[in-house]
């Protein structure tokens, strides 16, 4: 059992620095199914429409899949530190996105950048996985779910787009 918590903490290691140097690069990997959930087909799709909405728009979206949080820490705490480990968003507006769900805990976070904080606020964020999320995952319609999380998403920040990176009254443009 013990030599098991030790793979999977090194796979989700491995798949936290992969990411990074994905993130990082030109071509973005904006889903990272560690769960397996999605077939290759909707991988395409949501990453070909991340990609696009990041080219369009700016911000940078990222969904990600794992079987189980490691032990001890929360998915509050576990999104940050992987948001922050990515660098997901444009450094100049913090305008990264990260979706979050863990498998076997059953548990799910949108950790938003502080320059899409006034765009998708807490309680959007909660609504989002409530109403979009939740219904599609209780019937194992996991991209469906992320699907309409996505659109609901995108949309808000482009009908928002002027607040992306509004901070302490400084608007970048």
């Amino acid at each position: 059992m013990r030599n098991i918590k030790v793979l999977l903490l090194i796979t989700a290691i491995i798949t936290v620095i992969y990411g990074m140097t994905k993130i990082n690069s030109k071509s973005i990997n904006h889903v990272n199914d560690t769960a397996k959930l999605f077939n290759s087909n909707e991988i395409y799709q949501l990453n070909s429409m991340l990609s696009s909405f990041s080219s369009d728009y700016g911000p940078q979206i990222v969904v990600m899949t794992i079987q189980q949080l490691p032990t001890n820490q929360t998915i509050e705490e576990y999104s940050i530190n992987i948001a922050n480990n990515l660098r997901i968003g444009r450094k100049k507006y913090d305008d990264g996105l990260l979706i979050l769900f863990s498998l076997n805990d059953r548990s799910i976070r949108i950790e938003v950048g502080y320059g899409l904080e006034k765009i998708i606020r807490d309680d959007i964020a909660a609504n989002i996985i409530r109403y979009q999320i939740a219904p599609q995952f209780k019937n194992k319609m996991f991209y469906d779910g992320i699907n309409n999380a996505l659109f609901e998403i995108t949309n808000e920040i482009i009908r928002n787009k002027k607040l992306i990176g509004d901070k302490k009254g400084i608007k970048y443009e």
